[in-house]
């Protein structure tokens, strides 16, 4: 298996922190119509797979999964497209009822570009 550094000092890799067990992205495809607040806080209904985009905390030693396997993408610039392109990546951990919608972390991150004189 490969090893992904998580810290250039200390030389601590994902695997230190349990990076893989993770609490899991709340299954939203398959929420009953009739599902109460609490349907993403049972531990049934979260999908703990692996993914990409990390956050670690050092001091408790918790792992978080910002970004799952699930990526979206589209052009930074419909016009030109050589511009850059938006990566979302999907399905990371559970996050919280917001403002009555169920909530995974995502993380986005946008690859701009320098200017190539065609637009």
């Amino acid at each position: 298996a490969e090893v992904i550094n998580a810290s250039i000092t200390n030389k601590t890799t994902l695997r230190d922190f349990n990076c893989p067990e993770h609490t899991g992205y709340c299954n939203l495809d398959d929420k009953p119509a009739n599902a109460d607040s609490t349907y993403c806080h049972q531990d049934n209904n979260l999908v703990a797979g692996q993914g990409y985009v990390y956050e670690i905390n050092t001091w408790t030693e918790s792992c978080i999964m910002y970004g799952g396997k699930t990526i979206d993408w589209q052009l930074y610039d419909e016009d030109n497209p050589a511009k850059g392109v938006t990566l979302d990546f999907q399905n990371g951990d559970y996050c919280a009822n917001i403002g009555g919608v169920e909530t995974n972390r995502h993380f986005k991150i946008t690859l701009q570009c320098p200017d190539d004189n065609n637009a």
